[in-house]
């Protein structure tokens, strides 16, 4: 244990915690204009602070694109690339997880379920290729892109699934399965029995395993408040929301196009960071973080364009501030008894 707290001093990695950039939302080449201009400040804003701070690895968590069409990733993936490349940083670390707006309407065959016991039917793993087709041109981007693969049991995947990366433990989650238009807000389903095949191939750890695991972040589009009640509260079956919480360190979610604001810790567990939109539009403060992780803790930095601003500069909106995770009460930490999370049942049998 102490050998693997020394490698982890020498090679902490910064993340990059980038989200909702919507490329083929803007409706006219000034609408362009104004999207690049703060794009285009992102570099030299990180390059501008202390060595230490220069990001290793790149986290979008989704609605990279807006209807989910393939000319939008095109667009996106010029712009990553030059991203990438001014910050000498190579496309494999790159973990991404799809957002509503990464999914193809006009592709979906399928109603959205009523109740906990269709949608873990629906989202029995392997999955239903229906599922996946909506997400074809995501899909198509990632791969030409040469982003990292995810893992699933023993398949691999875009979508879903767990992959190391510079011993950092990643897990990315898809919340958009059910996404249609302006109803979809608490109607939405993450999938449990895919966190089932996860847990049983130790792809994701219990919370009795993560107490001495490496930090282990997730990346999952929607915050709490947009899934189904059954999905964030135990309605005949164990609370979804806390089982993922209680799997990981650090949960990093989009969606939400608002101001800059401090992380929340759901339960005594992991702390969930909330981005703003990188760039929804002119008329939002748009948001990106950088995060150091180090054994003990993270350490995040947050920073705003104000397109409504004369300067229009990104700024460092929230200064340096510590979050130690392996103080949780759930993983038993100095600050309270152990108290653990619903371990997944081993011989729970997904429905078929």
């Amino acid at each position: 244990m102490m050998i693997w707290k020394r490698q982890m001093a020498k090679t902490m990695q910064v993340i990059l915690h980038l989200s909702d950039v919507h490329f083929g939302c803007d409706k006219s080449e000034s609408a362009r204009a104004l999207r690049q201009l703060a794009l285009d400040g992102i570099t030299p804003a990180i390059l501008k602070q202390e060595p230490e701070w220069r990001p290793t690895i790149v986290c979008l968590s989704g609605d990279i694109a807006y209807r989910g069409r393939s000319s939008e990733y095109e667009e996106a993936a010029r712009w990553l690339e030059k991203l990438l490349k001014e910050l000498s940083i190579a496309p494999d670390h790159v973990v991404i997880c799809p957002g509503n707006h990464d999914i193809d309407r006009d592709k979906v065959t399928y109603a959205r379920p009523a109740d906990a016991t269709e949608a873990d039917k629906m989202l029995s793993y392997p999955l239903d290729t229906q599922y996946e087709v909506p997400f074809e041109s995501y899909t198509d981007f990632a791969k030409n892109f040469e982003i990292g693969q995810l893992q699933v049991g023993g398949c691999t995947s875009f979508l879903i699934g767990h992959r190391n990366l510079e011993a950092i433990s990643f897990c990315s989650l898809n919340s958009a399965w059910f996404c249609r238009d302006n109803t979809d807000k608490e109607q939405l389903w993450i999938g449990r029995p895919i966190l089932d095949v996860l847990e049983t191939n130790g792809q994701v750890l219990h919370t009795q395993k993560l107490a001495t695991a490496p930090p282990t972040i997730f990346l999952l589009h929607h915050p709490k408040d947009w899934y189904h009640d059954s999905e964030v509260h135990a309605r005949g079956r164990t609370n979804t929301f806390d089982v993922i919480a209680g799997r990981c360190h650090l949960m990093l979610t989009g969606h939400t196009h608002g101001e800059s604001r401090r992380p929340d810790r759901n339960g005594g567990a992991a702390y969930i960071m909330t981005g703003g939109a990188t760039y929804a539009d002119a008329t939002y403060t748009n948001s990106f973080s950088l995060i150091q992780v180090n054994d003990e803790k993270f350490v995040y930095r947050t920073f705003d364009f104000d397109p409504q601003s004369a300067i229009r500069q990104w700024r460092q909106s929230i200064e340096a501030t510590d979050l130690f995770f392996r103080d949780s009460v759930v993983q038993g930490g100095a600050s309270g008894p152990m108290r653990l999370f619903p371990q997944l049942q081993e011989d729970r049998k997904s429905v078929v």
